[in-house]
């Protein structure tokens, strides 16, 4: 794995999957634009997607490659007529009080449409029910707690904003962040990680509002990454390898790394006893590995390997919870060009030692959630689902453009990278 296939991962991610809805020449030129945006900042791998005991378990990864051909339609999962649009019933806490930075809020409203030169659709879905609209673009970060859905928009001057999970006013937690990558709440201060001139940052805010302060600046360049916690650490995933935070503030602990003699992506799950990553430590040209080591490891630790990827296939999101160890393999990429229909989903389920495939056959899936049951996933046809155990897919929600998901008990939480939007619909 080299620096190149971290950019060239990174800058796909934040686009999310819209390549795969568009002409070639569409593709080229939002990637264009997003490469002129990102200009001088340090590129690590993106991976977003944090795992808070007892809310969320998802984990944000990287959005594949822009494609040279249309999705494999032919392996898109029949839509699930079951899952009707949220009422917007559900949790009546206050919605976030904006941090006081310049700009009003505003209840969401449908959006006006997608930015003239993006080459999106003209039209997004019309299933779900809107949380928020009109966000700046690009939408990168996903979190959900109890009470509120939050997100992350990757810029130079990002914001963090956030809405209650029943419906409201959208608020604004912090503005003119630098790259907000990705977001975590623990049910009482919000985290996430920004890079910008200066360097790479975690910062935090209280759930409720209030001033956003530095909770460490680190010394090295780290790039983006995804931040997962258990309820005692958080954990944060780079390119030069895996930390641990004490949730109280105080130094980290760097777990893992693997340079000089390989590298980590940017990917970060955390259950029990061990904590994840994803990464080539044989060397930078190797096969990606999803790795395993106890959470009380130390700097340069070995890791375990559980599962080695096919030559050219890249492996994007890791997550894990109470039931097990979940990633997407996004297929075989020869050239750097994702073959539609190669990819697959797989797991380690808890106390097991082999792994297994509950999906195959799969367009190119890129982020994961699990409510603990089912195993969902975004890919060019939308949203959908599997059960743990393996089975037929489920088409849950047809949006080309979803760029990040979440779940919870009840709904499905995505951003649509399009067109500024945050959405959920009732499973």
């Amino acid at each position: 794995m080299t620096r190149s296939f971290f950019i060239r991962t990174h800058l796909a991610r934040t686009t999310g999957v819209l390549a795969a809805a568009l002409s070639v020449a569409a593709t080229l030129s939002a990637a264009s634009t997003l490469a002129a945006c990102t200009e001088n900042q340090d590129l690590g791998d993106p991976l977003d997607a944090a795992t808070t005991p007892g809310t969320d378990s998802s984990a944000n990864l990287d959005s594949p490659a822009p494609p040279d051909a249309p999705p494999d339609t032919g392996s898109t999962p029949p839509v699930d007529s079951g899952s009707p649009a949220d009422a917007g019933a559900g949790d009546s806490a206050a919605p976030p009080q904006d941090s006081g930075a310049p700009g009003e809020d505003s209840a969401p409203a449908e959006d006006s449409g997608p930015p003239a030169d993006a080459g999106c659709p003209a039209t997004q879905t019309t299933q779900g029910t809107l949380l928020a609209s009109n966000q700046p673009s690009p939408l990168r970060g996903l979190a959900i707690d109890t009470s509120n859905v939050y997100w992350t928009t990757f810029s130079a001057s990002g914001i963090v904003g956030s809405v209650p999970k029943a419906g409201g006013t959208p608020g604004t937690l912090a503005t003119a962040q630098a790259m907000p990558f990705d977001v975590l709440s623990d049910g009482t201060n919000l985290f996430w990680n920004t890079d910008g001139p200066s360097g790479a940052t975690l910062m935090t805010a209280p759930v409720t509002g209030g001033t956003a302060s530095t909770f460490y600046t680190f010394a090295e360049a780290i790039g983006f990454g995804t931040l997962a916690s258990d309820g005692t650490n958080l954990y944060v995933a780079a390119e030069p390898g895996v930390w641990s935070f004490p949730l109280t503030g105080s130094s980290p602990n760097k777990l893992y790394a693997l340079e000089p003699t390989g590298t980590t992506g940017p990917w970060a799950a955390v259950d029990a006893t061990n904590v994840y990553t994803i990464g080539s430590p044989a060397n930078p040209a190797s096969s990606e590995q999803v790795l395993s080591l106890p959470k009380t490891a130390t700097s340069q630790s070995t890791a375990s390997v559980i599962w080695t990827a096919p030559a050219t296939h890249s492996l994007q999101a890791l997550i894990a919870d109470a039931t097990g160890l979940y990633w997407s393999d996004m297929g075989a990429s020869p050239n750097g060009v994702t073959t539609p229909g190669t990819g697959s989903i797989l797991a380690l389920p808890a106390g097991a030692s082999t792994v297994v495939t509950l999906a195959s056959n799969v367009n190119q899936p890129v982020e994961l959630a699990s409510d603990g049951q089912d195993i969902y996933w975004n890919d060019p046809a939308g949203i959908s689902r599997v059960p743990i155990g393996g089975g037929t897919p489920t088409l849950v929600v047809a949006d080309s453009i979803v760029g990040n998901v979440r779940v919870d008990a009840t709904d499905v939480y995505w951003t649509n990278t399009c067109f500024g939007t945050i959405k959920k619909i009732a499973k």
